[in-house]
C-alpha cells in the first residue's frame, strides 16, 4: 500500500460516557431527540436551523455554526442518518464544512440502565482533523460531550 492510501485509510474512533444523576433517560432523550437544537446543547455552538428536510426525520440536514475563537467561525452541515426513539439513538454524519473533517459519524444514544439517572454515550468515527492531533480532538469531544449533559441536567432540573 503507498503512502498516502495508507494515511488515508486511518481512522479516529472515539466515546464519552457522562451520567446525568437526577434525570430520567426518557426526559433526556426528549431534549437529545430535536437534532435542530444543537446550539442548546453543545459548547460552541451558537447557531443551528434546519437547511434540508423534514426536522428530525432521517435524511434531514442541519447547519450548525460557531466560533472556536473571535476571528474564526466554523460550521458544518449534519445530516440525520437514522434515529431510533425506542432505543434512544440517533447518528449523523458531516456532509460538509470548513472545519477540516473528511469522513465523520457519530451516534448519540441515552442510556437506562445507570443507578439513580441516565447516561449519554456519544461515540464516533472520523478522518484525521488536520488542525488536532488525534489525542487534542478526543479531549475535545469529551469536554463537548460533558457540557451537552451539564446542560441537559440542568434544563431538566429548571423545569422540574
Amino acid at each position: 500500500m503507498e503512502e498516502g492510501a495508507q494515511s488515508r485509510a486511518v481512522k479516529w474512533e472515539g466515546k464519552a460516557i457522562n451520567h446525568l444523576r437526577a434525570a430520567s433517560a426518557d426526559k433526556v432523550w426528549s431534549l437529545l431527540e430535536d437534532f435542530v437544537s444543537a446550539q442548546k446543547w453543545i459548547l460552541n455552538v451558537e447557531t443551528c436551523y434546519l437547511v434540508e428536510g423534514e426536522r428530525n426525520r432521517v435524511g434531514c440536514v442541519r447547519y450548525c455554526a460557531g466560533s472556536l475563537d473571535p476571528s474564526v467561525t466554523a460550521w458544518a452541515k449534519e445530516k440525520l442518518t437514522a434515529i431510533d426513539p425506542g432505543q434512544r439513538t440517533l447518528t449523523y454524519a458531516i456532509v460538509d464544512n470548513n472545519a477540516g473533517f473528511g469522513d465523520y459519524a457519530a451516534t448519540l444514544k441515552v442510556l437506562s440502565d445507570v443507578e439513580e439517572g441516565c447516561a449519554i454515550e456519544w461515540s464516533f468515527v472520523c478522518d484525521p482533523v488536520g488542525a488536532f492531533s488525534e489525542d487534542h480532538f478526543k479531549s475535545y469531544f469529551d469536554l463537548l460531550a460533558k457540557t451537552m449533559a451539564q446542560r441537559m441536567e440542568a434544563e431538566l432540573q429548571a423545569t422540574d
